[in-house]
């Protein structure tokens, strides 16, 4: 059974090693945010708070931002490099009304 176990501090070092150029080589995470941002369409709420939880360098937490502006974003990643990176790319602005959690 130990052969299934992942060890999550290496798995948190080797996503803070990658943080920088990450976003070339996610295409796959990016297709798959995408679609889920695609379902957001049928959803008439706007949150007053959104959790990103696994928001790697922020892309998806970048989308989210442009729809729904009012609301105060939770970006959650367990590698605070990839939380260092998305919060470089928000626009100051947001940065305010942003929080960053690394777990």
């Amino acid at each position: 059974m130990d052969d299934f176990l992942i060890d999550k501090r290496q798995v948190r070092m080797a996503f803070n090693r990658a943080a920088n150029g990450y976003d070339t080589a996610a295409v796959l995470q990016r297709e798959v945010c995408s679609r889920m941002l695609e379902r957001l369409d049928y959803i008439k709420q706007k949150p007053a708070s959104v959790l990103d939880v696994g928001s790697g360098t922020g892309w998806g937490t970048r989308q989210l931002a442009q729809r729904y502006p009012a609301a105060h974003l939770l970006a959650l990643d367990m590698a605070i490099s990839m939380l260092n990176v998305s919060r470089s790319r928000l626009s100051w602005w947001r940065k305010l009304s942003a929080s960053y959690i690394a777990y």
